[in-house]
Parts: C-alpha cells; structure tokens; sequence
C-alpha cells in the first residue's frame, strides 16, 4: 500500500511539474510572438511621399513663354487645377497646382504633411496671350499673414418652400381649420 501511495505522490510531482513547465513554456513562446510580432513593423519604417495635383515637368514648362496662347498654354501643360474669373480689364489666369505629402509608414494614422507645394500661375491679357508667369512654392505659403477678423455675410430674408408650408400649418392649426374639408 505505501508503494502504490509513493507511485500516485511521484506521478503528482511529475504531473505539477510538467503543468508548470507547459505553463512556463507558454509564456515563454507567447514572449516570443509578440516580439517577433513588434519587430516585424519596425523594419518597414519609412517615409511614404504621395503626389497629388498636376505634376509640371520641366521640360514642358520651358515650351511655355510671354508669347504662348491660352490654347497653347493647355495643350502643353494640360487643363488646370483651376481658372479665376475673367477680371474687368479681361484678363484671365490659369493656376496649376501640385503638392506632395508624406507620413511615416506602416503608422498609417499619422497625419499626413504637406512637404512640397507648387502653384504655378499663368496670367493671360486681354488678347488670351501669357502675360505674365508667376511660380509660389510652400514657403510663400507660409509667408502670407491669415487675417483673423471675420467677414460678416448678411442673412437672407427670404422665405423658403420648407417656411412657407410650416407656417401654413401652424395658422391652420390656429384658426381650427386643419383637417376640416
């Protein structure tokens, strides 16, 4: 009887002990994931730039000169970001506009930073010929001093469709004719 007890308390040792060891050895390996894990993104660390907006090359912008028309103006440089409005003595400019942003990868929550911006803007006379080449770069950007006053836009006083039916209804409701044929 003491024999078959000494078995059963070796077996209970050897059983807590390995149930130690296979709990040890888990955390061991789980350690071990998630380094492996964490260290596999820090590789991949890097800079992503993105292009956006027309991409001017030079030698496209070397065909461009005082002398050029409008039509030529597009048909080597493309359509533009935008056009203003024709100004009172009937001129015109053309604004191409190009911008690269950049963000750390693979920490694609970052914001994104504007690194490089280029507004290429083209002024037209009267004549639709380019009279005048103006490039801005970020850094004038920057440059321009944001005026915090406000503007104020006075309110219409118009009544919409959606006013006029409400209150349609309110002075039915009123006058007790609502829903009285």
């Amino acid at each position: 009887m003491e024999k078959t007890v000494k078995k059963m308390l070796v077996l209970q040792h050897n059983f807590s002990d390995s149930y130690r060891c296979f709990f040890y050895m888990l955390k061991v390996a789980f350690l071990i994931i998630t380094i492996t894990v964490l260290m596999s993104g820090c590789h991949a660390i890097s800079i992503s730039s993105i292009a956006s907006g027309i991409v001017l090359e030079k030698k496209s912008l070397l065909l461009i000169s005082k002398k050029s028309s409008r039509e030529h103006v597009i048909k080597s440089l493309g359509n533009p970001s935008f056009t203003s409005l024709f100004d009172k003595d009937g001129s015109q400019s053309f604004y191409y506009v190009s911008q690269k942003k950049s963000r750390f990868l693979p920490f694609h929550f970052f914001n994104e930073k504007v690194v490089d911006r280029t507004v290429l803007k083209i002024s037209f006379g009267r004549d639709g010929i380019v009279s005048r080449i103006k490039k801005y770069t970020l850094d004038d950007a920057r440059k321009i001093q944001i005026n915090s006053e406000t503007t104020t836009i006075p309110i219409s006083k118009e009544v919409g469709l959606f006013q006029k039916l409400t209150k349609s209804r309110e002075r039915n409701l009123l006058s007790g004719t609502e829903g009285t044929e």
